[in-house]
C-alpha cells in the first residue's frame, strides 16, 4: 500500500512541481543564450538568474509543505485519507518520502541550472581533468544534498512538534524549527573544524567541509527526524 501512496501523491503533486524543476533546471540556459546571443552582460543575466532561482527556491518548498503536507495530513481535509485500507505509518511515510523526493530533484535541478548557465566551463573541466578528478565533485554534492534533505526532514519534524501546541503551532513550530537548524548547522561546523584541526596549519579546506562526519551525521539526522516524525504523528496526535 506504502508504493501506492507514494506513486499517488507524487502523480498529485506532480502538475506543479514537474514544470517548478524543468522551469529551475532550463531557466540558467536562457540566460546563458541571451548574454551570449545579445548585448546582456554576463554579471546582468547571473543577477536576473539567481532573482529567479531565489524566487523558485521559495515558491516550490512553500508548496510542498504547506499546500501539500500540512494540508494532506494536519487539517480537516486529512480526514478522509486515514479512512483508506493504509495504516497511519504507511499514510504519514509515503508524504515524508513523497517531500523528499521533490526535495532531491528540485536540488538536482538547481545543480543542471548551474551546470548550463557556464556549460563550457563544465565541459573545458571534464576535457582537462576528466571524469575520474570529477568524483570529489560529485562526493561534495552528494554531501551537500544530504544536509539538505536534514534541514527538510528538521522542518517536517517541526512542524509535528508544532501540532502538539494546539493553541501555537505555528510558534512552535518556528522555534523548533529554528532549534532543529541550528543543531545541524552547529553540528557541521564542529565536524568542520575537527577535521580542520588535523591540519595543524591553522587554515581549513573544503575538504573539512566534506568530511567524514558531515556525510553521517545528516544521515543520523535524517533518520533521527523520520521516525521521531512518523511516531509522534502516529501516536501522539490522534490525526484518525
Amino acid at each position: 500500500m506504502l508504493k501506492k501512496l507514494i506513486k499517488y501523491d507524487l502523480k498529485k503533486t506532480g502538475a506543479v512541481m514537474v514544470p517548478i524543476c524543468v522551469i529551475t533546471a532550463l531557466v540558467s540556459l536562457v540566460f546563458y543564450a541571451l548574454y551570449s546571443l545579445t548585448p546582456m552582460s554576463s554579471s546582468d543575466a547571473a543577477t536576473l538568474d539567481l532573482m529567479i532561482h531565489t524566487a523558485l527556491s521559495v515558491i516550490a518548498p512553500l508548496y510542498v509543505i504547506t499546500r501539500y503536507y500540512i494540508k494532506s495530513l494536519y487539517t480537516k481535509e486529512a480526514y478522509l485519507l486515514y479512512t483508506l485500507p493504509a495504516s497511519n505509518k504507511e499514510i504519514v511515510s509515503s508524504k515524508i518520502i513523497v517531500t523528499c523526493i521533490w526535495a532531491v530533484i528540485f536540488m538536482i535541478s538547481m545543480l543542471i541550472s548551474a551546470v548550463l548557465f557556464q556549460p563550457g566551463v563544465f565541459i573545458e573541466s571534464i576535457r582537462k581533468h576528466g571524469m575520474i578528478e570529477a568524483i570529489p565533485g560529485l562526493y561534495s554534492t552528494f554531501v551537500l544534498m544530504l544536509m539538505g534533505l536534514a534541514g527538510v526532514m528538521a522542518v517536517l519534524f517541526s512542524i509535528c512538534i508544532g501540532q502538539l501546541l494546539k493553541t501555537f503551532k505555528t510558534v512552535g513550530s518556528l522555534i523548533s524549527c529554528f532549534v532543529f537548524g541550528s543543531a545541524i548547522l552547529i553540528t557541521i561546523i564542529f565536524n568542520t573544524i575537527i577535521s580542520a584541526s588535523h591540519r595543524r596549519d591553522g587554515y581549513w579546506g573544503y575538504e573539512n567541509l566534506f568530511c567524514i562526519a558531515n556525510l553521517i551525521c545528516p544521515i543520523i539526522f535524517i533518520i533521527i527526524f523520520y521516525f521521531a516524525t512518523v511516531h509522534i504523528t502516529t501516536r501522539k496526535l490522534n490525526l484518525d
